[in-house]
């Protein structure tokens, strides 16, 4: 069944408690009924999805070996936890669960309110655990779990007082992931510059001609989005037009330029167009959004110049660069890359890249993955990119598709080592990138998750100290980097992964950290008045109203139904008297 897909990034919740309950054990798959209560009991509920389970159960079973002989009460030694599932939502649900004196205590939630949660009494003060230098760096210097905090997301852990009541808990982005099979098999990586003739391999399109390596020789490929040689991006497209005339050359080779599901395309779509905003404003101006700082280039009409050669049908904007305050915090949704993200979405539709099951309603989003990973095999359709989150590698996984492919190609001696990546995006609109003159690819973290223990423990010291030990040794370096290799996703923090954990990486895991590590992440905080008080309308989500024009489910179901990317993206930019109603409750 389809998950919904803000739950798909595999919300948490934990609790502990001394008596147990009907749960699944790691040591009794079975439930608690076997627990030894010599030991204290920790109970951690978890909603698996997009990062699933297996990071959990590791942690555990080295949590409670670490903790063995540690007493946290009069009457124990060492520790016991224990998994099930349970309801995920905070304002509706664990709020008044907390309020009545329930025993659960430390929770993994999104979008969690905390100036509203500190104020109903929900959260536990945890600066002690936040600040405590209990690690050292790789220089021998004394570090905390606040110094490895990224400064976005600093301030939104504390409250009005300073403390720290959450931490984060993982990222998850909207974008494209690619078929490095593909890509590698039909050479649709762009060549550098000035290379023999016999190495490149020129694709003349409508839109323009791009220069792409020529498969079998030592071409070298281009510095990519960010202008740097050696890197994770080489070769691929740093402009909207590269993307256009790379999406050409597919369909030469009668390759789908881009994956989607059929039965989701609504919701699902807008991942391309959050992934490539992000990406064409870069970061200070994506961050903009919620800071209401710096300058923003936005639209303020329309020209008769078409954006693209051989694109009629989307014209250029006239724009302007204005500065950004609390009183034109509406103008953030007035972007040009936003227009250009929406543009491309209705070219990409109407110049035929979307693939079949984009049409098809009974393709689920795990149906379009399976199609993406089976492409090619005995003569299936290939795909060059699927529109997705960036745990959806995970969700395969879950529904053994994976195990499927592997199956399937090993019963007639086919290519079992699947190569799939994440993909960097494109920096401008039309200008290629050369060297020393690109951008480090921007992704917005689409989860906001979080971490946080209920208030209510105070009243048994040992639990809490066993909770605060518990989210404490989730936040050492080395269970950062045994999360990231066990999970595939990376934490909203600052730590390197052991060699180890990123050599046992999947392919797809090992570009995701690479792009990661090699771009920069707008984290959807901000520490004004305005965003405190309107969080839950400004975060963007692909089904908030940003990604929605009036009555259409997204800006895909818009122009399928006969609109423009203008009109889409007229349809949903906010207005100064929408704003104004902001400022003023």
């Amino acid at each position: 069944m389809k998950k919904n897909w803000k739950r798909v990034t595999a919300l948490l919740c934990a609790f502990t408690a001394v008596v147990p309950a009907a749960a699944c054990g790691v040591s009794d798959p079975s439930g608690a009924n076997n627990a030894d209560m010599s030991k204290a009991q920790l109970y951690v509920c978890n909603y698996s999805g997009g990062v699933g389970r297996e990071w959990l159960d590791n942690i555990i079973k080295r949590f409670q070996e670490d903790y063995a002989t540690k007493k946290f009460t009069e009457d124990t030694v060492g520790v016991e936890v224990w998994v099930t599932g349970t309801e995920y939502d905070l304002e509706n649900y664990w709020g008044t669960q907390i309020e009545r004196g329930c025993k659960e205590t430390v929770f993994f939630l999104e979008d969690v309110n905390y100036r509203n949660a500190i104020a109903r009494g929900w959260v536990l003060d945890i600066t002690d655990i936040v600040k405590e230098k209990k690690e050292t760096d790789k220089n021998g210097n004394p570090i905390s779990i606040e110094d490895k905090l990224m400064e976005d997301n600093m301030g939104f852990f504390k409250g009005d007082d300073g403390k720290y009541y959450g931490l984060p808990h993982y990222e998850i982005y909207s974008g494209l992931s690619y078929d490095v099979d593909t890509f590698d098999l039909y050479g649709l990586y762009f060549a550098a510059p000035n290379q023999e003739n016999s190495k490149i391999l020129p694709h003349p399109s409508d839109y323009g001609t791009g220069v792409f390596i020529r498969k079998g020789t030592d071409a070298k490929k281009s510095c990519g989005p960010d202008g740097v040689y050696d890197t994770v991006d080489d070769g691929l497209p740093s402009s909207l037009l590269e993307l256009m005339i790379l999406c050409d050359k597919m369909l030469l080779h009668n390759v789908q330029p881009i994956q989607l599901s059929g039965m989701y395309a609504s919701t699902y779509s807008s991942h391309l167009n959050c992934g490539l905003w992000a990406s064409l404003a870069g970061y200070e101006q994506m961050r903009s959004n919620y800071t209401f700082e710096g300058k923003v280039e936005v639209v303020t009409g329309y020209s008769d110049e078409s954006l693209f050669d051989g694109i009629p049908y989307v014209k250029k904007p006239i724009t302007e660069w204005v500065d950004m305050t609390e009183e034109t915090g509406y103008k953030a949704y007035d972007m040009a890359s936003r227009y250009y993200a929406s543009a491309f979405v209705e070219i990409a539709e109407k110049e035929g890249w979307m693939s079949d099951d984009s049409y098809t309603a009974t393709v689920s989003h795990t149906g379009a993955q399976s199609s993406f990973i089976f492409g090619g095999v005995n003569g299936t359709v290939r795909t060059g990119m699927m529109v997705e989150g960036s745990y959806w590698y995970n969700e395969a996984e879950d529904a053994g598709t994976f195990d499927d492919y592997l199956e399937y190609v090993n019963s007639f001696g086919g290519n079992p080592n699947r190569n799939l990546a994440w993909m960097a995006l494109p920096v401008t609109f039309d200008t290629t990138v050369t060297e020393g003159n690109g951008r480090t690819s921007t992704f917005l973290d689409v989860g906001s998750t979080s971490c946080f223990i209920n208030k209510n423990v105070e009243e048994n010291p040992g639990l809490m100290n066993a909770c605060k030990d518990f989210m404490q040794f989730l936040f050492s370096d080395e269970e950062l980097s045994h999360f990231t290799e066990e999970s595939g996703c990376a934490k909203p923090m600052k730590y390197e992964l052991l060699d180890e954990d990123y050599d046992s990486l999947a392919p797809y895991f090992k570009s995701l950290w690479d792009v990661r590590k090699n771009s920069k992440v707008v984290l959807q905080y901000g520490e004004n008045e305005v965003f405190r008080n309107h969080r839950a309308d400004l975060l963007i989500y692909c089904d908030k109203e940003v990604c929605i024009p009036l009555g259409y489910r997204s800006f895909l179901t818009a122009i399928r139904e006969g609109k423009t990317a203008t009109e889409a993206f007229e349809g949903t930019r906010r207005t100064q008297a929408q704003w104004e109603r902001f400022l003023n409750q």
